[in-house]
């Protein structure tokens, strides 16, 4: 399956997308089941939630996961293209 993913600022804008290529096992039918695929529309959209990152918590994961300077360092983030701390979008191994 592919998914996009879009991350939407508190203005409402579109910052950032990315597509990812997901492999998932098949799911047995429960009471509260999620969508099969096939009843999934193109243009279907979920929310799961949400969650507001705090310079500390990006930090935190960055200095362990990838310590680039624009994710440990906010005057050096200031300087970047991104213009402030970022979020890192890597994932631990």
């Amino acid at each position: 399956m592919k998914f996009r993913f879009e991350m939407i600022n508190q203005a409402g804008a579109c910052v950032m997308t990315t597509v990812s290529t997901m492999m998932l096992g098949r799911r047995v039918p429960s009471a509260a089941r999620m969508k099969y695929f096939e009843e999934i529309g193109v243009g279907d959209t979920t929310v799961f939630g949400e969650h507001t990152f705090t310079a500390e918590e990006i930090k935190r994961f960055a200095a362990q996961f990838d310590p680039q300077p624009f994710h440990l360092d906010e005057a050096a983030a200031a300087r970047s293209h991104f213009g402030a701390l970022c979020a890192s979008a890597g994932t631990p191994s």
